[in-house]
């Protein structure tokens, strides 16, 4: 390069002789100027190179672990009724009495309305009368079919009367059973006029009051008379990953935490839904609480910590691993830094998971300079 130069400077003097009017000194001065600046440059350049291909860069590096790990599973959700129903009459009429109110506790088969009954029993002594006559009716066409069949076998009557007289046996047995069929619905609606309560559980709803007219035609139309839900065993409605879902069984143990009440209760798995949201990729699981006081009120918010069983896991220091969208690690292949591409689940602030991309045992660069590392820098492992 200096050669070059050189031929430059011998190009200006050879053209000094066209140029009248500028001092020789300054056109000498120039060149050595350039000269000396493309020199410096040159031995910049060559200094920064240098510095680039031979500096190493002092560095830490530490080793992928195999250890067992038992992080659970952390989710949000709401405490519900383990059951719930509601509940109208199951016959028409007017309400006659209502037993309970909105928070009431009661015991399964307790009554919690009824229905007025006198209409009900009018229909059944009509009923009962109507019965009893078929039942007459009913003898008596039993007695003559016997008498017709036997005279009948003799020759003593003819086969058109012992016909006429099965016909008129078969309609007074249809009527009787249509009388006691009557009659049995008549005694169902005076049992169904008073509904009782289907399970243990509490009130939580009262939308009939006595005098109203109830039409069980209109049922499933508008608010329920009454709702009664089961609370003495409460259930917490969780979400969780489907990712998760080979971590869990009915049975894995868990804490629900209720904020609102300031506790934590012990709880396990109850039921896993084989339904998968395809929206959320989460699926349904519910974990059950003991609620024998009814402390524990449907709708409250829980968090919930559920705890598989302890599994193997690869781990390394946080501080091992760079990057924003794609996380990676450095390794030390023969004195140079390898940048290796990770694929990592975060398990606290000390430590990440490694789930693809290194093995046990394998060492990954750290350090305050970690971060001046590129793919191929020449390395400096401190303590190696």
């Amino acid at each position: 390069m200096n050669h070059l130069f050189e031929v430059i400077l011998f190009s200006f003097l050879q053209r000094l002789r066209h140029i009248g009017n500028l001092p020789i000194l300054t056109l000498v001065l120039s060149a050595s100027l350039l000269i000396s600046c493309d020199s410096a440059e040159q031995a910049n350049g060559e200094t920064d190179h240098g510095s680039r291909s031979n500096e190493s860069v002092p560095i830490q590096q530490t080793q992928v672990a195999e250890i067992e790990i038992n992080d659970p599973i952390i989710t949000t959700g709401t405490m519900s009724a383990l059951k719930v129903t509601d509940i109208s009459p199951m016959v028409s009429g007017l309400v006659d009495e209502v037993y309970v109110a909105v928070g009431d506790r009661v015991k399964k088969g307790d009554p919690l309305l009824r229905i007025r009954q006198t209409e009900i029993r009018l229909a059944i002594a009509q009923l009962e009368h109507k019965v009893s006559l078929a039942r007459a009716e009913f003898n008596n066409a039993k007695k003559d079919l016997g008498t017709n069949l036997g005279l009948s076998k003799i020759g003593a009557v003819s086969q058109d009367i012992t016909d006429n007289t099965q016909t008129l046996f078969d309609i007074y047995r249809a009527r009787l059973g249509i009388a006691e069929a009557q009659l049995l619905e008549a005694k169902q609606n005076l049992e169904d006029s008073e509904t009782k309560a289907p399970f243990d559980g509490v009130i939580t709803e009262r939308n009939i009051n006595e005098g109203a007219y109830i039409q069980t035609i209109r049922m499933g139309m508008g608010p329920p008379e009454l709702q009664i839900q089961q609370i003495d065993i409460i259930v917490a409605l969780v979400r969780i990953p489907e990712t998760e879902l080979s971590r869990i069984s009915v049975g894995t143990p868990a804490k629900i935490t209720i904020d609102g009440m300031n506790q934590t209760y012990d709880s396990q798995i109850h039921v896993i839904n084989d339904r998968i949201d395809y929206e959320t990729r989460t699926i349904d699981v519910r974990l059950g609480i003991q609620n024998d006081d009814y402390l524990i009120k449907p709708g409250l918010f829980i968090r919930a910590e559920i705890y598989p069983e302890p599994r193997r896991a690869l781990v390394v220091s946080r501080q091992a691993v760079l990057g924003n969208d794609t996380a990676y690690v450095f390794t030390n292949l023969n004195g140079l830094a390898h940048k290796v591409p990770v694929t990592i689940r975060e398990l606290d602030t000390q430590q990440v998971e490694i789930l693809s991309g290194l093995k046990p045992g394998q060492s990954v660069l750290t350090g305050n300079n970690l971060t001046r590392l590129r793919d191929g820098s020449t390395i400096s492992v401190e303590g190696v």
